[in-house]
């Protein structure tokens, strides 16, 4: 009876786990048909336009922004008036005397400052305006001035400005004197150097003629000696000629019968013209002869003649051209004496000037400082540091305050060894603050570190300081952003976001909607991207509105 009951249930129980099996697997099934129908999903539109502007790339890399702080100096120079040493005293008179003693004599000290005034002036702090942490602009009080130390100083300064302008005056009038001296010496001696360089020339040019001379005697001798070879030669032939005729002559005499009278006083006829012309040329070669030996006899002392002129053309020359050196070195000497002494002169007349312009300087820099016995802001800025306190005195090269720099607004930015070739100085930049997402800052880059080694990673960096344009006035120190140094840029160009650019194969399209709301496909032409939007070649037009798609799971 156990058993048989112990069957039953047991047939029982596994009748209940069959079911529960089943009932679990309906489960399941239903929950897979629910969350299959909930999964479906829903193609969705965004418009958005294409637009006209700038596309860039570049390095992007985080810093932090720095405000450069700047000092207000009290920088008035207050020392009491002292003239050059040039200007203090005089030399000698200017009166003429050569190029010697032509320096001025200033007389007196009215150009020199007292003894008694090289005391160390100042001014008195009667009341301070401003406090650290202060905002100031350009023009705000900052101090109050005694109107005693005030007054006694412009009193001072006026006093060394009279003083410089006396100084000036004195040394223009005293200096006219000796600069006629100075001219009129030079003068003289650049006509006595331009004297001795004609005397120079004309005794050169004596020697010279006579050279000439004696050498055109000497040739015209030696032409006449050539000449007369010749004739001597045509002579003799006529003299040999000559006698052979009178030979004849006086054979025909002989032999002539003196019963012929004619005939015997023809040829007598014959031989006595022959016998003059044997005599006549006879004696134009004696003649000849006798002339050439003269002249050959004249020649060698012609010979010596020259040679002693060439001598004494160069021994000449040379004693010449020593004279006229040191004549011309006088007056060069001269000259170079009178451009000293003018140069002494201007030195002197340009340090009066300067101190003349100082003296002047110092007082205006001092009543545009100094307004109503007060010192006023020259910056825009927060005051972090005040060095001046009431009943302080101010002198100078002395720092007053200390403020924020605005226009020395930087950003700091580490960037990798790859990256750090791609920047330089004229690198354009971007700058993006966190606190501002929306507003794009320029900049320039102000420097770039040395390198830096990461102990751990070996990596190199380098950091580099840009320096923030434009409107800085919501920047403050410690804010953090992004700096990207552009490396590539196209301007005025049309863009659209890349989330609505359907790309098939080397082809491009975006999805627009008609007026009538159909949804039709663009075919478009892109170019240059920056990772979020990129450029439309062709295919859209600026104000176009296409669709960005994308689906929402139901």
């Amino acid at each position: 009876m156990k058993e048989k009951m112990k069957k039953i249930f047991g047939s029982k129980k596994k009748t209940i786990i069959f079911i529960s099996i089943a009932v679990a697997l309906l489960i399941i099934i239903s929950l897979i048909i629910i969350l299959t129908n909930q999964n479906t999903s829903e193609v969705v539109y965004k418009e958005t336009s294409v637009e006209k502007g700038d596309l860039t790339v570049g390095i992007t890399e985080s810093g932090t922004v720095t405000i450069g702080t700047v000092d207000q100096t009290f920088d008035l120079d207050l020392s009491a008036f002292e003239a050059s040493q040039g200007n203090s005293s005089g030399s000698s008179s200017g009166n003429g005397g050569g190029m010697g003693g032509m320096f001025p004599n200033m007389g007196g000290n009215a150009n020199s400052s007292d003894s008694s005034k090289s005391y160390s002036r100042a001014l008195d702090v009667e009341e301070v305006y401003v406090t650290a942490g202060q905002q100031v602009a350009k023009g705000d009080p900052l101090f109050r001035l005694t109107n005693d130390s005030v007054t006694s100083i412009q009193e001072e300064l006026e006093s060394d400005e009279a003083s410089a302008e006396l100084t000036l005056a004195k040394l223009q009038n005293d200096q006219k004197q000796s600069r006629l001296s100075a001219t009129h010496t030079k003068e003289t001696s650049e006509a006595y150097a331009k004297l001795a360089q004609n005397e120079y020339l004309v005794a050169v040019a004596e020697l010279q003629t006579a050279m000439d001379d004696k050498q055109k005697e000497i040739e015209d001798a030696t032409e006449t000696v050539s000449e007369n070879q010749v004739k001597l030669t045509e002579k003799e032939k006529e003299l040999t000629i000559a006698k052979n005729v009178l030979e004849h002559a006086e054979y025909a005499v002989e032999t002539a019968d003196t019963a012929y009278v004619y005939e015997y006083g023809r040829q007598e006829d014959a031989r006595d013209t022959a016998k003059s012309q044997v005599d006549n040329l006879e004696d134009e070669i004696e003649d000849l002869q006798d002339e050439n030996k003269q002249l050959e006899d004249n020649y060698q002392t012609m010979l010596l003649d020259l040679n002693d002129l060439k001598r004494k053309l160069e021994t000449g020359t040379l004693e010449a051209q020593k004279i006229c050196n040191e004549r011309t070195t006088t007056g060069n000497d001269a000259g170079e004496a009178y451009a000293v002494e003018v140069g002494y002169l201007d030195a002197a007349l340009r340090d009066a000037q300067d101190d003349y312009d100082d003296a002047v300087n110092k007082l205006t820099e001092f009543q545009d400082y100094i307004v109503d016995d007060m010192v006023y802001a020259e910056y825009d800025g927060v005051i972090t540091d005040v060095n001046v306190a009431k009943d302080d005195s101010l002198s100078s090269a002395q720092t007053l305050i200390t403020l924020n720099n605005q226009d020395d607004t930087t950003i700091t930015a580490t960037v990798d060894s790859d990256d750090i070739d791609n920047i330089t100085e004229d690198s354009q930049i971007n700058i993006t603050v966190d606190s501002y997402p929306e507003t794009v800052f320029t900049g320039s880059v102000n420097d770039i570190g040395d390198a830096t080694t990461n102990s751990s990673t070996g990596e190199i960096t380098y950091d580099v300081e840009v320096l923030i344009n434009g409107d800085v006035s919501g920047l403050f120190e410690g804010m953090t952003g992004n700096v990207t140094f552009i490396t590539k840029e196209t301007k005025e160009v049309l863009y659209v976001s890349n989330r609505a650019i359907i790309r098939d194969g080397i082809k491009s399209y975006v999805k627009i909607k008609d007026e009538a709301g159909t949804i039709t496909e663009q075919e478009i032409t892109t170019g240059f991207s920056d990772g979020v939007n990129v450029e439309i070649v062709e295919g859209l037009s600026e104000g176009d509105v296409v669709l960005i798609e994308s689906k929402v799971s139901e």
